[in-house]
């Protein structure tokens, strides 16, 4: 005697066509796991893509905070020298002002064009 295959509903099918059901099903749970798997590694803020972008960030951030540091170091030294040191005033003074000392001459010269 032939055994009868029997969906759900009490339907008859076929005994090729259940297996076909079986790993179209199979085959569609793993599709799906490995399409949110990508979703999770590869998408938003939390996913591969996003720690990437975040570490890069931070990492010109630190850069940039290094830069930084480094210009309030130089200008803490050259308020330092304003303060103490009056050779450095007077070497600013005849730099970016232009003065010149006692019994001296300032001779300005133009650049041609």
């Amino acid at each position: 005697m032939r055994k009868r295959y029997y969906n759900k509903r009490y339907l008859r099918v076929d005994p090729k066509r259940l297996d076909f059901i079986k790993k179209r099903k199979r085959t569609l749970i793993i599709a799906g796991i490995v399409a949110a798997v990508l979703v999770l590694l590869f998408a938003g803020n939390y996913g591969v893509w996003g720690i990437i972008k975040t570490q890069m960030f931070v990492a010109r951030l630190n850069r940039q905070i290094e830069k930084e540091e480094a210009k309030v170091d130089s200008l803490t030294r050259e308020i330092r020298l304003l303060k103490t040191d009056s050779t450095y005033i007077e070497k600013v003074a005849r730099e970016e002002f232009n003065m010149a000392g006692e019994n001296e001459k300032l001779f300005i010269f133009q650049e041609k064009r």
